[in-house]
């Protein structure tokens, strides 16, 4: 359970959980229909300039491009290889741990099966890192799904 919340100066909105959530539990799930895709960058763009200048704003700014790895041979999702989403929900809300200088509480990927396993992929699923208290941020790594240096954007032609 999360809600959309003041996080403070400059850093705007943020997502902060509503009760305890235990370490490994799902928090975020992208897969869930209310997250927006394009392959292309021009679509992208074309759907962007069709909004409102200030709902416009919104959309660019939390949009980012992700090279979404298959889990397995055999996956044809459409949204794997080099991808530009969007969440359509709180997740939007979710700010980046080093804005704090702290570490991620939430994290992309199934958590490892075992202590000092590997995390899953960094697909649609966000899990906590560890126990978060009711009222504390969510806070993650943008690092973990898309290139910290922007390129993604070049990479799908913008």
């Amino acid at each position: 359970a999360v809600e959309g919340g003041d996080a403070g100066p400059g850093k705007g909105r943020g997502m902060f959980a509503t009760q305890p959530i235990s370490k490994g539990t799902l928090v975020i799930n992208l897969d869930n229909g209310s997250t927006g895709f394009w392959k292309l960058g021009h679509s992208w763009r074309e759907f962007a300039v069709a909004l409102p200048r200030e709902a416009a704003c919104n959309f660019i700014e939390w949009s980012w491009v992700q090279t979404m790895l298959p889990e397995d041979e055999n996956d044809r999702d459409v949204r794997n290889g080099l991808t530009i989403f969007i969440g359509f929900d709180e997740s939007n809300l979710l700010n980046a741990a080093d804005w704090d200088e702290v570490e991620a509480n939430v994290r992309c990927g199934r958590p490892p099966e075992r202590e000092g396993g590997e995390r899953g992929p960094c697909r649609f699923h966000y899990y906590a890192a560890r126990d978060i208290a009711a009222g504390e941020e969510l806070l993650t790594d943008y690092g973990e799904f898309e290139n910290l240096d922007q390129s993604g954007w070049t990479d799908i032609g913008l």
